[in-house]
C-alpha cells in the first residue's frame, strides 16, 4: 500500500517524468515483442527451407522406387499443409512487424529515444540520479 502511495505521489508531483517513465516502459515492451516476433519469423523461414529439402528428398526417393507413390502423395500433402500454415503465420508476423516498426518510428519521432527509467523509486526520470528533482 505504501508503494502505491509513493507511486501516486510521484505521478502527481512529477507528472512529466512519470509519463516519460511509462512511455519508456511501453517502448521497451514493444521492442521486446518485436524481437520475439522476429525470432519466430526466422524459425518459420528455416522450417520452410527444411520442408523444401525434405520434399526434394522424398521426390528422389519416389523416383528411385525407395517409397511408393501412395506414400509420396501422403508425405507431399503433409509437407504442403505445413508449408501453407507456415506461410500464413509468416504473413501475419511480417504485417505485425511492419506495423510495429511504423509505430516505433512514430514514438521515437514524438518522444525521442527511449526516455525510460527502470523504476519509479523517487528518482527523477530525466536525471536518474536518485534525487527528487534536479539541482
Amino acid at each position: 500500500m505504501q508503494e502505491v502511495h509513493r507511486l501516486t505521489e510521484f505521478a502527481n508531483r512529477y507528472e512529466d517524468d512519470f509519463v516519460k517513465a511509462i512511455i519508456g516502459h511501453s517502448m521497451k515492451m514493444a521492442e521486446d515483442e518485436r524481437g520475439v516476433k522476429q525470432k519466430e519469423l526466422e524459425r518459420l523461414t528455416i522450417r520452410d527451407k527444411e520442408l523444401d529439402t525434405l520434399f526434394e528428398k522424398i521426390y528422389e526417393d519416389n523416383v528411385t522406387g525407395k517409397i511408393s507413390d501412395e506414400r509420396f502423395s501422403k508425405m507431399t500433402r503433409k509437407y504442403e499443409e505445413e508449408q501453407g500454415e507456415l506461410a500464413k503465420r509468416a504473413k501475419v508476423l511480417r504485417a505485425e512487424l511492419k506495423k510495429g516498426n511504423r509505430q516505433a518510428l512514430h514514438r521515437r519521432h514524438v518522444f525521442g529515444d527511449r526516455p525510460a527509467i527502470h523504476g519509479c523509486k523517487g528518482t527523477d526520470a530525466a536525471h536518474g540520479d536518485g534525487t527528487d528533482r534536479p539541482h
